[in-house]
Order: structure tokens, then sequence, then C-alpha cells
């Protein structure tokens, strides 16, 4: 808050009254230019602190691409396996055949800085290339989390048999055909997925190239 105080004394003439004014003039513009220089040197700081934790949050997620691409393999050759088995039932339900199996793992993408600089204003206060940027890449790994919820969902749907059968209960053909409609639907989203990862990790390099590790 800046504050004007009237003369002490009595003003004689214009010519006071002109060098009163000047003096209230220069002292309210050099209150308001410290005041802006402290205002910009917060939002600098401000800036400062969500870019650093943004660029450690973005190194540490595309640290752990690797574990979720093995994931995503793995989901592969289970629902292979998972295939061959449902054929091998089909074409003899009475033989011993191998155990049907449904599990994945989500991986999450750290993103609180980024929540935090949306919060306190900070994102707004970047460039908008630097913004852009981290828009971007936060926007790609949301979309990698959607689409793992996703695969979890149908999942859940193709393990559901599994969990309500009974020890020595075999699905029929028709429960064959609609659990291997539903594996497909996985698989399709397991290649969706996968290109979602190509793109994260091109940008997760082209990032890493600009920002070296902090």
């Amino acid at each position: 808050m800046l504050d004007v105080h009237l003369p002490h004394g009595k003003l004689h003439g214009l010519r006071d009254f002109l060098l009163h004014l000047f003096t209230i003039t220069v002292g309210l513009l050099i209150a308001l230019g410290l005041e802006g220089c402290v205002e910009r040197l917060h939002h600098r700081h401000l800036v400062h602190e969500a870019e650093t934790g943004m660029q450690r949050e973005i190194a540490g997620n595309a640290k752990g691409m690797p574990a979720l691409r093995q994931q995503v393999s793995s989901e592969r050759k289970e629902l292979e396996a998972n295939l061959a088995v449902l054929q091998a039932i089909k074409d003899a339900p009475a033989a011993r055949h191998d155990k049907f199996s449904v599990t994945f793992r989500m991986q999450s993408f750290d993103d609180v800085t980024w929540k935090t600089a949306q919060t306190t204003g900070a994102f707004a206060l970047m460039p908008y290339a630097d913004a852009n940027s981290y828009s971007t890449i936060y926007s790609t790994q949301a979309e990698v989390d959607r689409e793992q919820r996703e695969i979890v969902t149908d999942l859940m749907r193709v393990g559901s048999f599994v969990i309500t059968e009974k020890p020595d209960e075999q699905p029929t053909a028709a429960q064959i055909e609609v659990m291997k409609q539903q594996i497909g639907m996985v698989q399709f989203r397991l290649l969706l997925l996968s290109s979602f990862l190509d793109n994260l990790e091109r940008q997760y390099a082209d990032f890493l190239k600009e920002h070296p590790a902090v």
C-alpha cells in the first residue's frame, strides 16, 4: 500500500506547489518501480521452482518407460497364452489344460509439481513455448494413464469367469467366444498404448535434450 502525505507547512505560491507535486510524483514512481521489481522477482522464483520440479518429474517418469514397455510385452504374451488355453478347452473340454491367468500392473506418472504449478499460477507466467512443451508431455502421460485404466477394466471382464468359476468348471463354447473377443479388445488397447508410449518417448527424448538433468 502506498501512502501520500500532505505537506506539513504552508505552500507559498505556485512554485512550492509544483515542487511538492513533483516530489510526490517521483516518490510514487520509485515506490511503484520497487513494487514491480519485487513482484517480478517473486514471479521468476515461482516459475524457476515450478520448472525445476517439473524437469525432475519428467526425467524420473522417463526412467520408468522400460518397465512399462516390459509390462506391455508380458501382457501380450499372457494374452496369447490365454487364447491358446481357451482354444484347447474348446477342442477338448474334458482334458487337463494350462491355467488361465490375467495380470496387469499399472504404472503411474508423477505430476504433483505440474498440478501445483497450475494451482499457484506459475504455469500461466511461463513463456508460451515452455508452457506448451510441459503441457504436451503431461497431457500424453495422462492419455497413457487413461489407456492403462481401460486395459485393467477390460481385463477384469476377461477374468470375471475365472473368479466366479468352480474348481472343476470349464467355460462353455459360447463363453469362450465372448472371452476371446474380450481378449481381442485388450490386444487392440495394448497396440494403442504402445503407440502412446512411442509418442511419449519421443517427447521425453526431445525435452531431455533441451533440459539436461537438474
